[in-house]
Protein backbone atom coordinates (compact mmCIF):
# COMPACT_ATOMS: atom_id res chain seq x y z
CA UNK A 1 0.00 0.00 0.00
CA UNK A 2 1.41 3.40 -0.96
CA UNK A 3 2.09 5.95 1.80
CA UNK A 4 0.22 9.23 1.16
CA UNK A 5 2.54 12.00 0.13
CA UNK A 6 1.41 14.28 2.96
CA UNK A 7 2.69 11.73 5.51
CA UNK A 8 6.09 11.78 3.81
CA UNK A 9 6.14 15.58 3.88
CA UNK A 10 5.17 15.62 7.58
CA UNK A 11 7.89 13.08 8.43
CA UNK A 12 10.48 15.12 6.55
CA UNK A 13 9.53 18.26 8.47
CA UNK A 14 9.62 16.50 11.83
CA UNK A 15 13.01 14.88 11.26
CA UNK A 16 14.40 18.14 9.89
CA UNK A 17 13.32 19.96 13.03
CA UNK A 18 14.98 17.32 15.23
CA UNK A 19 18.26 17.59 13.34
CA UNK A 20 18.16 21.38 13.58
CA UNK A 21 17.41 21.45 17.31
CA UNK A 22 20.35 19.16 18.20
CA UNK A 23 23.13 19.84 15.77
CA UNK A 24 25.96 17.31 15.78
CA UNK A 25 29.42 18.18 17.04
CA UNK A 26 32.13 17.25 14.53
CA UNK A 27 35.65 16.37 15.68
CA UNK A 28 38.19 18.76 14.17
CA UNK A 29 41.42 18.19 16.12
CA UNK A 30 42.83 15.75 18.67
CA UNK A 31 45.87 17.12 20.46
CA UNK A 32 47.99 14.48 22.17
CA UNK A 33 51.56 13.24 22.42
CA UNK A 34 51.54 12.21 18.75
CA UNK A 35 49.94 15.30 17.21
CA UNK A 36 50.88 18.33 19.29
CA UNK A 37 53.79 19.29 17.03
CA UNK A 38 51.46 19.52 14.04
CA UNK A 39 48.59 21.29 15.82
CA UNK A 40 50.40 23.58 18.27
CA UNK A 41 53.39 25.86 18.43
CA UNK A 42 55.69 26.63 21.34
CA UNK A 43 55.28 30.28 22.28
CA UNK A 44 58.08 32.04 24.15
CA UNK A 45 56.25 35.27 24.94
CA UNK A 46 55.21 36.19 28.48
CA UNK A 47 52.21 38.51 28.43
CA UNK A 48 51.31 39.13 32.09
CA UNK A 49 54.60 40.20 33.72
CA UNK A 50 55.27 36.63 34.78
CA UNK A 51 58.58 35.61 36.34
CA UNK A 52 59.11 32.97 33.67
CA UNK A 53 61.47 31.95 30.89
CA UNK A 54 59.36 30.18 28.27
CA UNK A 55 61.71 27.93 26.32
CA UNK A 56 61.75 27.41 22.56
CA UNK A 57 60.56 24.08 21.20
CA UNK A 58 64.10 22.78 20.65
CA UNK A 59 65.29 23.85 24.10
CA UNK A 60 62.17 22.50 25.83
CA UNK A 61 62.56 19.11 24.16
CA UNK A 62 66.30 18.99 24.84
CA UNK A 63 65.83 19.88 28.52
CA UNK A 64 62.90 17.51 29.04
CA UNK A 65 60.26 20.13 29.69
CA UNK A 66 58.17 18.64 26.87
CA UNK A 67 58.24 14.87 26.67
CA UNK A 68 56.39 11.64 26.08
CA UNK A 69 55.56 10.01 29.41
CA UNK A 70 54.10 6.56 28.80
CA UNK A 71 52.19 7.73 25.75
CA UNK A 72 50.98 10.96 27.34
CA UNK A 73 52.11 14.53 26.75
CA UNK A 74 53.98 15.98 29.74
CA UNK A 75 54.58 19.74 30.00
CA UNK A 76 56.95 20.55 32.82
CA UNK A 77 58.82 23.37 34.52
CA UNK A 78 62.42 23.44 35.69
CA UNK A 79 62.22 22.11 39.25
CA UNK A 80 65.95 21.48 39.69
CA UNK A 81 67.77 24.78 39.17
CA UNK A 82 68.36 27.62 41.63
CA UNK A 83 67.83 30.90 39.77
CA UNK A 84 69.35 34.33 40.42
CA UNK A 85 66.25 36.45 40.98
CA UNK A 86 68.09 39.68 40.15
CA UNK A 87 68.54 38.68 36.50
CA UNK A 88 65.74 40.05 34.28
CA UNK A 89 63.41 37.67 32.46
CA UNK A 90 63.46 37.44 28.63
CA UNK A 91 60.46 39.79 28.52
CA UNK A 92 62.74 42.40 30.14
CA UNK A 93 65.85 41.71 28.07
CA UNK A 94 67.56 39.06 30.19
CA UNK A 95 67.83 35.25 30.47
CA UNK A 96 66.30 34.99 33.95
CA UNK A 97 63.06 33.53 35.30
CA UNK A 98 62.09 29.94 36.02
CA UNK A 99 61.98 27.85 32.85
CA UNK A 100 58.62 26.64 31.61
CA UNK A 101 56.67 26.01 28.39
CA UNK A 102 53.65 27.58 26.72
CA UNK A 103 51.83 25.71 23.94
CA UNK A 104 49.36 27.49 21.68
CA UNK A 105 47.19 26.10 18.88
CA UNK A 106 47.94 27.06 15.31
CA UNK A 107 44.21 27.35 14.65
CA UNK A 108 41.91 30.03 15.92
CA UNK A 109 38.42 29.12 17.09
CA UNK A 110 35.06 30.90 17.07
CA UNK A 111 31.56 30.39 18.48
CA UNK A 112 30.38 26.87 17.74
CA UNK A 113 33.31 25.20 19.52
CA UNK A 114 33.39 22.37 22.06
CA UNK A 115 36.70 21.54 23.77
CA UNK A 116 37.20 18.42 25.91
CA UNK A 117 40.48 18.21 27.83
CA UNK A 118 41.41 14.91 29.49
CA UNK A 119 44.25 15.24 32.02
CA UNK A 120 46.00 12.77 34.31
CA UNK A 121 47.72 15.58 36.22
CA UNK A 122 47.67 19.37 36.40
CA UNK A 123 50.07 21.71 38.24
CA UNK A 124 49.54 21.74 41.99
CA UNK A 125 48.37 24.83 43.87
CA UNK A 126 51.68 26.08 45.30
CA UNK A 127 52.88 29.57 46.14
CA UNK A 128 54.05 31.37 43.00
CA UNK A 129 52.47 28.98 40.47
CA UNK A 130 50.00 30.24 37.83
CA UNK A 131 48.85 27.43 35.49
CA UNK A 132 46.22 27.94 32.78
CA UNK A 133 44.22 25.99 30.20
CA UNK A 134 42.54 28.81 28.31
CA UNK A 135 41.56 30.58 25.12
CA UNK A 136 42.37 34.15 24.14
CA UNK A 137 41.84 36.31 21.06
CA UNK A 138 44.48 38.37 19.26
CA UNK A 139 43.41 41.72 20.76
CA UNK A 140 42.69 41.69 24.48
CA UNK A 141 40.06 42.25 25.78
CA UNK A 142 38.29 43.04 22.49
CA UNK A 143 38.39 39.42 21.27
CA UNK A 144 37.85 37.93 24.71
CA UNK A 145 39.34 35.29 26.97
CA UNK A 146 37.89 32.04 28.34
CA UNK A 147 39.76 30.46 31.28
CA UNK A 148 38.79 26.81 31.64
CA UNK A 149 41.39 25.83 34.25
CA UNK A 150 43.17 28.62 36.09
CA UNK A 151 44.29 29.65 39.55
CA UNK A 152 47.27 30.98 41.46
CA UNK A 153 49.27 30.20 44.57
CA UNK A 154 47.42 28.06 47.12
CA UNK A 155 43.90 28.76 45.88
CA UNK A 156 41.72 25.78 46.85
CA UNK A 157 39.43 25.97 43.80
CA UNK A 158 39.63 26.30 40.03
CA UNK A 159 38.40 29.71 38.87
CA UNK A 160 36.60 29.48 35.53
CA UNK A 161 36.42 33.00 34.08
CA UNK A 162 35.37 34.85 30.95
CA UNK A 163 36.85 38.27 30.15
CA UNK A 164 35.53 40.60 27.45
CA UNK A 165 35.16 44.17 26.31
CA UNK A 166 32.36 46.08 28.12
CA UNK A 167 28.76 45.17 27.35
CA UNK A 168 28.62 41.42 28.03
CA UNK A 169 26.70 40.91 31.30
CA UNK A 170 25.51 37.30 31.16
CA UNK A 171 22.95 35.62 33.39
CA UNK A 172 22.89 32.05 34.68
CA UNK A 173 21.54 29.46 32.24
CA UNK A 174 18.18 27.77 32.94
CA UNK A 175 19.83 24.44 33.80
CA UNK A 176 21.63 26.15 36.68
CA UNK A 177 25.27 25.63 37.58
CA UNK A 178 27.08 23.76 40.33
CA UNK A 179 29.80 26.37 40.88
CA UNK A 180 29.84 29.60 42.91
CA UNK A 181 29.92 32.95 41.13
CA UNK A 182 32.63 35.54 41.66
CA UNK A 183 33.92 38.64 39.88
CA UNK A 184 31.83 41.17 37.95
CA UNK A 185 28.37 41.20 36.39
CA UNK A 186 29.75 42.84 33.24
CA UNK A 187 32.71 40.76 32.02
CA UNK A 188 34.29 43.90 30.53
CA UNK A 189 34.11 46.08 33.64
CA UNK A 190 37.47 47.59 34.65
CA UNK A 191 38.83 46.82 31.15
CA UNK A 192 37.99 43.14 31.56
CA UNK A 193 40.72 42.55 34.15
CA UNK A 194 38.48 40.75 36.66
CA UNK A 195 35.84 39.27 34.35
CA UNK A 196 32.89 37.03 35.18
CA UNK A 197 34.01 34.06 37.25
CA UNK A 198 32.71 30.83 38.69
CA UNK A 199 34.56 28.75 41.29
CA UNK A 200 34.47 24.99 40.86
CA UNK A 201 33.79 24.18 44.50
CA UNK A 202 34.68 20.50 44.13
CA UNK A 203 38.01 19.76 45.86
CA UNK A 204 38.75 17.37 42.98
CA UNK A 205 38.46 20.17 40.43
CA UNK A 206 41.82 21.79 40.98
CA UNK A 207 45.46 21.28 41.91
CA UNK A 208 46.42 18.53 44.34
CA UNK A 209 42.79 17.43 44.75
CA UNK A 210 42.44 16.93 41.00
CA UNK A 211 45.57 14.80 40.93
CA UNK A 212 44.63 12.78 44.01
CA UNK A 213 41.36 11.89 42.26
CA UNK A 214 43.37 10.36 39.42
CA UNK A 215 42.93 13.33 37.09
CA UNK A 216 39.81 14.30 35.25
CA UNK A 217 38.09 15.97 32.33
CA UNK A 218 37.09 19.57 31.66
CA UNK A 219 34.74 20.38 28.79
CA UNK A 220 33.93 23.87 27.48
CA UNK A 221 31.04 24.59 25.11
CA UNK A 222 30.91 27.97 23.39
CA UNK A 223 28.11 29.07 21.05
CA UNK A 224 26.57 32.45 20.30
CA UNK A 225 23.98 31.79 23.02
CA UNK A 226 26.00 30.25 25.85
CA UNK A 227 29.37 29.41 27.37
CA UNK A 228 29.36 26.35 29.65
CA UNK A 229 32.08 24.41 31.45
CA UNK A 230 31.74 20.91 32.94
CA UNK A 231 34.14 18.93 35.11
CA UNK A 232 34.29 15.21 35.89
CA UNK A 233 36.82 13.20 37.85
CA UNK A 234 38.68 10.43 36.03
CA UNK A 235 36.40 7.71 34.72
CA UNK A 236 33.12 9.50 35.54
CA UNK A 237 32.54 11.59 32.40
CA UNK A 238 29.57 10.62 30.19
CA UNK A 239 30.45 7.90 27.71
CA UNK A 240 29.63 10.11 24.74
CA UNK A 241 32.01 12.79 26.10
CA UNK A 242 34.79 10.26 25.53
CA UNK A 243 33.65 9.48 22.00
CA UNK A 244 33.83 11.18 18.63
CA UNK A 245 30.13 12.09 18.96
CA UNK A 246 29.63 14.08 22.17
CA UNK A 247 26.10 15.06 23.22
CA UNK A 248 26.49 17.90 25.75
CA UNK A 249 22.73 18.54 25.86
CA UNK A 250 22.52 15.45 28.08
CA UNK A 251 25.40 16.15 30.43
CA UNK A 252 23.40 17.81 33.17
CA UNK A 253 24.11 21.11 34.96
CA UNK A 254 27.59 22.46 34.23
CA UNK A 255 29.94 24.03 36.75
CA UNK A 256 29.69 27.37 34.92
CA UNK A 257 26.72 28.34 32.79
CA UNK A 258 26.54 31.77 31.13
CA UNK A 259 23.69 32.94 28.84
CA UNK A 260 22.14 36.23 27.77
CA UNK A 261 25.05 37.69 25.83
CA UNK A 262 25.66 37.55 22.08
CA UNK A 263 28.92 35.75 22.73
CA UNK A 264 30.12 35.76 19.12
CA UNK A 265 30.26 39.57 19.37
CA UNK A 266 32.56 39.46 22.40
CA UNK A 267 34.67 36.33 21.86
CA UNK A 268 36.33 35.32 18.62
CA UNK A 269 39.47 34.25 16.72
CA UNK A 270 40.73 32.54 19.86
CA UNK A 271 43.79 30.34 20.28
CA UNK A 272 43.81 27.54 22.85
CA UNK A 273 46.79 27.70 25.23
CA UNK A 274 48.29 25.44 27.91
CA UNK A 275 51.01 26.98 30.07
CA UNK A 276 52.48 27.26 33.55
CA UNK A 277 53.63 30.71 34.64
CA UNK A 278 55.01 32.09 37.89
CA UNK A 279 54.17 35.25 39.86
CA UNK A 280 52.98 37.90 37.38
CA UNK A 281 50.03 40.29 37.47
CA UNK A 282 47.78 37.91 39.41
CA UNK A 283 49.85 35.57 41.59
CA UNK A 284 52.28 38.29 42.72
CA UNK A 285 49.77 41.14 43.01
CA UNK A 286 49.97 42.75 46.44
CA UNK A 287 46.26 42.16 47.06
CA UNK A 288 46.80 38.43 46.43
CA UNK A 289 50.35 37.58 47.53
CA UNK A 290 50.69 39.83 50.59
CA UNK A 291 47.27 39.08 52.03
CA UNK A 292 47.10 35.35 51.31
CA UNK A 293 48.71 32.19 52.59
CA UNK A 294 51.95 32.94 50.71
CA UNK A 295 52.71 36.24 52.48
CA UNK A 296 55.30 34.59 54.74
CA UNK A 297 57.39 33.51 51.73
CA UNK A 298 58.85 36.97 51.08
CA UNK A 299 58.76 38.29 47.53
CA UNK A 300 57.14 36.01 44.96
CA UNK A 301 60.02 36.30 42.49
CA UNK A 302 62.62 35.39 45.13
CA UNK A 303 60.54 32.46 46.36
CA UNK A 304 60.15 31.01 42.88
CA UNK A 305 63.80 31.58 41.98
CA UNK A 306 65.31 30.09 45.12
CA UNK A 307 63.05 27.08 45.78
CA UNK A 308 63.04 24.79 42.74
CA UNK A 309 61.95 21.74 44.74
CA UNK A 310 58.62 23.43 45.42
CA UNK A 311 57.67 22.90 41.78
CA UNK A 312 58.20 19.17 41.31
CA UNK A 313 54.43 18.75 40.87
CA UNK A 314 53.91 21.80 38.65
CA UNK A 315 53.38 19.82 35.45
CA UNK A 316 50.60 18.90 33.02
CA UNK A 317 50.08 15.30 31.94
CA UNK A 318 47.70 15.33 29.00
CA UNK A 319 45.84 12.34 27.63
CA UNK A 320 44.14 14.37 24.92
CA UNK A 321 42.51 17.67 24.09
CA UNK A 322 39.72 17.29 21.54
CA UNK A 323 38.23 20.20 19.64
CA UNK A 324 34.80 19.88 18.00
CA UNK A 325 32.86 22.30 15.83
CA UNK A 326 29.18 22.64 15.06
Amino acid sequence: MAIPSYFLILATILFSNVSLSVRAWVLQDTIDVNTWQQLMRVDTHATNSEYVNYLSKDDALAQGLIKNQNGKLRLDVDSNTWVDSSIPTPANGGPGGRKSVRLQTNKQYNAGTLIIGDFDHIPVNKCGVWPSFWLVGPTWPIDGEIDIIEGVNEMPQNQITIHSKPGCAPAKGPEGETGARTGRNDCGENNGDIGCGVFNTSPAGWGAGFNQAGGGVYAMLWTNDTIKVWHWTAGTSPLNARSAQPRPEGWGPPVANWVGCQFQNFFGKMNLIVNTAFCGNWAAADAVWKTGSCASKGQCQDWVAWNPNEFKEAYWLINSIKVFSQ
